[in-house]
């Protein structure tokens, strides 16, 4: 027998909320890193505060992801090209996925802190979008 759809959709928001709390734990892992000045922890807890903080809005909406490739496609299908989230969020989100692995030591505290400040972006956003 298949549960109803509100017990999907309160499932699916379990899930999500979840998956919001991860991200927001990610990211002060993240910012306890940037405090110790430690550079490569930081940008990659950001990097995951922002995969985990698209995850649940995806989750929210009973869609689910194999990939990070998969998951940002999805997100920018279904919440930046549909105009849910902000447009300035989709140049941010592909920066950070485009340059998450390819940084030089001159520019590492400089993406970082753009990193940082992404992901309190979406972060802030979804939890705003799941309320």
């Amino acid at each position: 027998m298949l549960p109803e759809k509100t017990t999907d959709k309160t499932a699916a928001r379990e899930v999500a909320l979840k998956l919001l709390e991860r991200a927001k734990a990610m990211m002060h892992v993240s910012l306890s890193g940037l405090e110790r000045d430690q550079l490569s922890i930081a940008n990659h807890w950001a990097f995951y505060a922002i995969s985990n903080a698209m995850k649940a809005c995806l989750a929210f909406e009973a869609k689910f992801s194999r990939s990070r490739e998969e998951t940002y496609q999805f997100f920018r299908r279904d919440f930046l090209r549909s105009g849910i989230f902000p447009e300035e969020m989709e140049s941010k989100l592909a920066y950070s996925m485009e340059v998450h692995m390819g940084l030089n030591e001159e520019d590492y505290y400089l993406y970082t802190i753009e990193q940082i400040h992404t992901a309190m972006d979406l972060i802030r956003t979804a939890q705003d979008y799941l309320s």
